[in-house]
């Protein structure tokens, strides 16, 4: 998360110098709808795999959920907010 805001910071001033005004507006619009459905599925899993002292869990099986969780909510987002 730490890199996270910069980059999006950065990508949106390079978007702003190089493309139309109408594009920026849809990217931030994309942003807005995107980073609350990822934030509510991020489920903090960098703090328990760092924290899992024992060891007795597999990177594999955070990324599974983490791969599956993002899905479920994207999912649930495109459910709820149909294509008009």
């Amino acid at each position: 998360m730490r890199f996270m805001r910069p980059a999006s910071f950065a990508t949106l001033m390079l978007l702003a110098k190089l493309v139309r005004p109408e594009l920026v507006g849809q990217y931030a619009l994309g942003l807005a709808i995107v980073y609350p459905v990822m934030m509510l599925t991020n489920m903090q899993l960098r703090a328990v795999m760092t924290s899992g002292a024992r060891q007795q869990t597999h990177f594999g099986d955070y990324l599974s959920l983490r791969f599956a969780d993002h899905i479920a909510g994207t999912r649930d987002y495109l459910r709820h907010h149909p294509k008009s």
